[in-house]
């Protein structure tokens, strides 16, 4: 098989397709029922959205194949990004750059191929929309049209989760609170994961004997601490009025102790006017939603302000 082209601007376009942070993220509906789209518009049995990575193919969403990701360079879709048309491979067994495939000559048998370029919002293809079929045949141009209309949905839909990822909170500069929905949506559920509740204590004595800007300030100064704080890929949010949320995944929820402790410290040598903040940590069990990891949180921070006489 041919090996696919070099791509212009490659680091550029690895940079995009980074930024979506949907590789290795959970399914997700909208974009399963795209795929069931194209493949029954096409009327063929296969149909996947792909992300081209560094050195792989990884299905976001896929119907009729038995994988979650193949090698770049066997990619069908790793020649598509390279096309500025839709890419359509009546026989595969007939095209010299493929009929070498391990996805032609072995088990899948693939002869039909027909895929689009996914664009977000840069003009660099981070992926493709594609459609398979097991015989060879022609693509109709209703079909063709079909397949480019859904594969911008699949693009919009990419733009809009990016903006999710960064929606931020004007004054604290922490995440805003959609973000730390998407990222508790999107992360594997058999990876750890847990939460720190962070909730300012008498905010609003701070605003009643110092002035709102003081308040403010206690604000951004807390979430800028945290954000400095925080282990290497965790989020930093801001969930209400005076309520941070620090959300750890993977190995940063190995070492709770030694985070807690890191955040607790941080917090504590703020400017002045001092606050003083509650804290609640919550561990995922198999099958909490991320709504139920903050609300549990949230409990725990209840819990030790009673316990502190706090409000």
């Amino acid at each position: 098989m041919m090996s696919p082209p070099i791509i212009e601007n490659e680091t550029a376009r690895l940079a995009s397709v980074e930024s979506l942070r949907v590789l290795d993220t959970p399914a997700d509906t909208a974009f399963d029922e795209l795929v069931e789209l194209a493949a029954w518009t096409c009327h063929v049995p296969i149909a996947a959205l792909s992300l081209i990575d560094t050195d792989r193919q990884w299905f976001k969403a896929q119907v009729g194949l038995p994988f979650a990701e193949t090698a770049r360079d066997v990619a069908f879709c790793a020649h598509t990004i390279a096309e500025e048309q839709t890419l359509i491979i009546p026989d595969a067994k007939l095209d010299p750059r493929f009929r070498e495939s391990p996805f032609v000559t072995g088990d899948a048998e693939i002869r039909f191929y027909a895929g689009v370029s996914i664009i977000v919002d840069d003009d660099l293809p981070v992926g493709t929309l594609c459609v398979l079929d097991t015989r060879p045949r022609s693509m109709f141009a209703d079909e063709r049209r079909a397949l480019e209309i859904i594969a911008r949905q699949a693009g919009d839909r990419l733009h809009a989760l990016r903006l999710e990822w960064e929606a931020i909170d004007a004054l604290t500069g922490a995440a805003a609170p959609i973000a730390a929905r998407r990222w508790l949506h999107d992360q594997p559920t058999d990876r750890p994961r847990a939460v720190v509740h962070v909730d300012i204590d008498g905010l609003a004595t701070i605003n009643a004997d110092h002035g709102d800007e003081a308040g403010d300030h206690a604000l951004a100064d807390t979430a800028l601490r945290l954000r400095q704080t925080a282990p290497a890929g965790s989020l930093v949010a801001r969930i209400g009025d005076d309520e941070f949320a620090v959300l750890l995944e993977g190995a940063s929820v190995d070492d709770l102790a030694t985070s807690i402790q890191a955040l607790r410290a941080a917090l504590d040598s703020g400017d002045e006017p001092h606050v003083d903040v509650s804290m609640g940590l919550a561990t995922a069990a198999p099958g909490d939603s991320g709504q139920d990891l903050i609300a549990a949180a949230a409990v725990a921070t209840s819990l030790e302000k009673r316990l502190r006489g706090t409000r």
